[in-house]
């Protein structure tokens, strides 16, 4: 009996210096890979100043770590080191995990749950107590968390092996209260991804997660970069921010507009634009035609993504089309997303080529009798803008322009109505004006006649006095 007990404290060294050793390449390994992380990114005397704060603050950390260990342990007895340290290692992973903002108590909880389980192993036989122990409890439980994952985190292809692995982290980071952003769409027809469950990196270890329909991809931001990913399941990055969905399904918009005639008459006209994501194989002579547009574009004249799939698509030409997207100067900041930018580009070409046609152009085909008036108004908008969208990705299907006199009526009323308010006040302002101006007549008037009668009366005094004179000489 008393081997057995040999050969499992010489199993315990062993075990001891091979963690020992492992530990110490770990950190090595992430020692290194931290400074050249910080050295590219702030240059090489400012990368390896921090990367040396960073070491030293950890080995400092770890001292008083080890230190504390040894002044109790001196104070009381041998056997209290490893005790010590254990109840060390509970505090930090208590205040971290109580203190991570989105772990709420699944971290908690899990890290207490494994703290247990190893310290019970250790306690019980130090290394080999874990590997009797600790070990198969953790396997069972990490197997089944494995097969719970497959079962609960969705999937585009599950037989893919690196997808199988993703889906594990996500499932394993989430148990742990580690989880990046969880994104969901709630709709077939969204326009940005709902965010259901908030999440913050941890050493990009784990990947968050997104979800999409298969007819939508979805354009990620990071930083000042963005990429196209989807449909299914999409795994992010650290800093990654899903900013806008693409339907990637034909799309028809519709809107009412102000146009005029070349005579200046003002009317109402429906236009319809019919448009996808263009996801066709470009030929040599329309890539070149193209090239004058946007040069970058023809460097990918087939599609490229979800090829074996319904919908396949070019990322770069998706990435040109969620280029369209802006921000209307107005207070509220309302987001133009690029299907709602296509059908703007459409509108102006429809009010130019309205504005070139008389009323009867409406009716009668300028250039064919044969032809209908708005056929031959529909293929003037589509020519204007077709290929200018091609280049940004968007393939024009149809558009059309048709006149809508069916409120011109109801339109009429209100114009008779605003008109007879602005001639009474028209009416009003003249009235007041033309009293003003009786008023001034009037008094002029006074002064005249009064100053006529004071002439009046002075000529006949002196003319009673002259005949006085005469009599009396």
């Amino acid at each position: 009996m008393a081997g057995v007990f040999v050969y499992v404290d010489s199993f315990n060294n062993l075990v001891s210096f091979a963690c020992a050793g492992l530990t110490g390449l770990a950190l090595l390994r992430y020692v290194i890979k931290y400074s050249a992380k910080t050295m590219k990114e702030r240059g090489m005397l400012q990368g390896a100043l921090l990367a040396f704060i960073y070491i030293f603050e950890n080995i400092m950390g770890a001292t008083l770590l080890l230190w504390i260990a040894l002044v109790i342990s001196s104070k009381t007895s041998r056997e209290a080191f490893p005790i010590v340290l254990w109840a060390e290692i509970y505090v930090i992973s208590i205040v971290y995990f109580y203190r991570r903002k989105h772990a709420e108590k699944r971290g908690l909880f899990s890290a207490l749950l494994h703290l247990v389980i190893l310290s019970l192993g250790w306690f019980t036989y130090r290394w080999f107590g874990m590997l009797l122990f600790s070990a198969p409890i953790l396997f069972i439980f990490y197997y089944a968390s494995n097969q719970i994952a497959l079962a609960v985190i969705p999937a585009s292809n599950p037989e893919d092996q690196d997808e199988i692995r993703q889906r594990r982290k996500v499932f394993l980071s989430y148990v742990w209260g580690l989880q990046m952003p969880f994104w969901n769409v709630s709709a077939t027809n969204s326009k940005e991804m709902e965010k259901r469950l908030d999440g913050a990196p941890f050493n990009d270890i784990f990947p968050g997660l997104a979800w999409t329909h298969t007819h939508q991809v979805v354009g990620i931001a990071n930083g000042i970069n963005f990429r196209v990913e989807g449909p299914g399941v999409i795994f992010t990055r650290k800093g990654d921010q899903p900013f806008e969905i693409v339907d990637l399904r034909n799309q028809s918009r519709k809107s009412t507009i102000r146009a005029f005639s070349r005579e200046g008459i003002p009317f109402d006209a429906i236009v319809t634009a019919t448009f996808s994501i263009d996801r066709e194989n470009w030929n040599p002579t329309l890539r070149h035609q193209l090239a004058r547009e946007n040069k970058t574009l023809t460097k990918f004249e087939s599609v490229d993504r979800n090829l074996n799939r319904v919908f396949p698509y070019s990322h770069a030409r998706v990435q040109a089309a969620l280029r369209l997207r802006s921000k209307r100067s107005q207070p509220d900041g309302e987001t133009e997303y690029w299907d709602d930018h296509v059908l703007s580009i459409a509108e102006e070409a429809a009010r130019e080529v309205l504005a070139e046609c008389n009323l009867r152009d409406l009716w009668l085909a300028r250039k064919d009798e044969n032809n209908a008036a708005l056929d031959e108004i529909s293929a003037d908008i589509k020519e204007s803008i077709e290929m200018n969208l091609r280049a940004r990705g968007v393939k024009l299907i149809s558009v059309k322009a048709a006149p809508d006199f069916s409120n011109e009526k109801e339109q009429d009323a209100k114009n008779k109505e605003v008109k007879d308010k602005v001639v009474k006040q028209q009416i009003d302002t003249w009235s007041v004006d033309r009293k003003y101006e009786r008023r001034l007549t009037l008094n002029e008037s006074a002064l005249k006649a009064e100053r006529l009668e004071q002439e009046a009366r002075v000529y006949a005094h002196s003319v009673l006095l002259t005949a006085i004179a005469e009599g009396l000489q």
